[in-house]
Parts: structure tokens; C-alpha cells; sequence
């Protein structure tokens, strides 16, 4: 991304093979508003600072997650549900290493209404902190 930003305007990311998110000098953004910002049915890895975001006032999510998705680090924002994780996928949040270094603000997982939305599937949740209305 690297200080990049990506709009979609009523379309979704939709991964079905590898997709690798990465920013390594600044500020990316992948944003959206009239879908879900990215769909992930395939492998979704990110990393670096780059965010994330859906601003839609319905019910889209940042990542709608069937596959396998991997956040370590930076910002996923949603003003409904941040990461909705169905009963297919496999999300996992920060990094499980051999001697444990957590962190508890990074990655960044926040929606306005809910944080991560978890209807099934696997979580892991290593570092970073989520964020969303209370009791969700």
C-alpha cells in the first residue's frame, strides 16, 4: 500500500486465492462503503500499517471472512462489524510466537458496532486490542 489508498465503489475485494496486504512506509488504506471491503474465501494475510475500513451506515463489514485470514498488525475499521468470521473460516488475530512479545494495541480491530463478530469457524486472538459496542 505504501501511502496508497484504494476506493471501491460498490464493489468487494474478493479473494479466492492468496491475497497479501502489506505497508511498510506509511499510511494505505483500502476503504469502502456499499459492500463488504473485502470478501475472503481464500487465504488473506496482512501486515504493515495500512488500514482496512468500511463506512457504510448498513450492515457491511471490513473483511467478510470464509477462508483463512491473518491479521498482525495495523487497523481494521468498520462503522457496523469490523470482521464477521463465518462458520467456514479461520481468523486470526496477531502473531503466536515462541516467546510470547504481545501487544495490546496493535493490530487495531474497531467497530462502531461490533469489533469481531465470531458465528463460528476458529479464532485465535494473540495481540492487539478489539473494539465495539458493549457486549460485542
Amino acid at each position: 500500500m505504501n501511502n496508497k489508498t484504494t476506493t471501491l465503489d460498490a464493489v468487494t475485494l474478493t479473494n479466492n486465492g492468496t491475497l497479501t496486504i502489506t505497508d511498510t512506509t506509511g499510511n494505505g488504506k483500502i476503504t469502502s462503503a456499499n459492500q463488504d471491503t473485502i470478501t475472503n474465501t481464500g487465504t488473506l494475510t496482512k501486515t504493515g500499517n495500512a488500514t482496512i475500513e468500511n463506512t457504510a451506515s448498513t450492515t457491511y463489514n471490513a473483511i467478510r471472512n470464509t477462508g483463512t485470514a491473518t491479521i498482525e498488525s495495523g487497523s481494521i475499521t468498520a462503522t457496523n462489524t469490523a470482521i464477521l468470521n463465518t462458520s467456514a473460516g479461520t481468523l486470526i488475530i496477531g502473531i503466536n510466537e515462541q516467546t510470547p512479545e504481545v501487544s495490546i494495541t496493535n493490530p487495531s480491530i474497531t467497530g462502531t458496532v461490533c469489533g469481531v463478530n465470531v458465528q463460528g469457524g476458529t479464532f485465535n486472538f494473540y495481540d492487539g486490542i478489539i473494539k465495539g459496542a458493549e457486549g460485542k
